[in-house]
């Protein structure tokens, strides 16, 4: 038995405001090191600045660095606003490092219009063999659209792009890695709500849905040939709950659901199929 104090995260960040220009670091120190999470430089602009000056109120953002990505609420949500320690099953799986990689970002935003789009390496920064590292010349394209009217906002988000899977690591036999091709796309809508409760404080309703697909992909036609087999097909979702109870405490409830495969092609194996229909978590 195991006994012991563990700090989940321990995050540091600093934040500056200028004219035009923002610059915001934030790092994660715990008992297993220190580890960058953000690192953003942004150019501002808005309807406040004396060349921009307009009565509806506007900001256009363009960030380089490294920063969460913009897909979906949860995923775009900051952890020290998240109600829950950790996000829902379907966005660990399909965005793990809490949703974060390197590129290029633009934000906008017009009255209730909400335009958020990135273009990034596509590996995450916690790809368990390379890191932050990436290992190909593909770049990602991932943003969502959303509006937010008084008490309800809501989006819908995209991703596409391809990556390279890791299948054989470098050994004596084999010098050389051995890697398939993947293409991927990610789609998935989110909306919540927040009405005031007398005597307590704001009830806040959430949902959101995700689908991605993995295709493998040939080299160049130089084989092998694509395997449908080998091809992701994801599904899940999650309704959230938070009762606000003042202006420090609440109560949460999240129900969720992710199906890492939905089906597999009837000319599979016969146990691909068995874990295609038992794999919902």
């Amino acid at each position: 038995v195991v006994s012991r104090f563990y700090v989940s995260r321990g995050r540091l960040r600093a934040r500056y405001d200028g004219a035009l220009s923002q610059y915001f670091v934030e790092i994660d120190a715990t008992g297993d090191g220190v580890v960058l999470k953000d690192a953003e430089a942004s150019l501002v602009l808005d309807n406040h600045d004396r060349w921009f000056q307009s009565d509806e109120p506007w900001e256009l953002k363009l960030t380089v660095g490294q920063f969460l990505l913009p897909f979906g609420f949860e995923g775009m949500q900051d952890p020290a606003d998240r109600e829950l320690p950790e996000p829902s099953a379907v966005v660990q799986a399909l965005f793990p490092g809490e949703q974060r990689d390197r590129g290029v970002r633009l934000n906008f935003r017009y009255q209730i219009l909400r335009l958020s789009m990135a273009v990034i390496n596509g590996n995450f920064t916690t790809d368990p063999n390379h890191g932050t590292y990436d290992q190909s010349a593909w770049k990602d394209v991932i943003g969502r659209l959303g509006v937010a009217w008084r008490w309800v906002s809501g989006g819908i988000s995209a991703h596409t792009g391809r990556y390279l899977q890791l299948v054989r690591a470098p050994s004596l036999a084999a010098e050389i890695a051995g890697y398939e091709r993947y293409s991927r796309l990610r789609l998935g809508a989110d909306a919540q709500t927040e009405f005031p409760i007398p005597y307590l404080g704001p009830l806040v309703l959430r949902a959101e849905v995700l689908w991605g697909r993995d295709r493998q992909m040939s080299f160049g036609g130089q084989g092998p040939d694509a395997d449908g087999c080998k091809d992701g097909r994801h599904f899940g979702w999650y309704g959230t709950v938070v009762q606000h109870i003042g202006s420090y405490l609440g109560l949460a409830l999240r129900v969720d659901q992710y199906d890492p495969q939905t089906s597999v092609p009837e000319a599979c194996s016969p146990a691909a199929i068995a874990a295609a229909a038992s794999d919902r978590l």
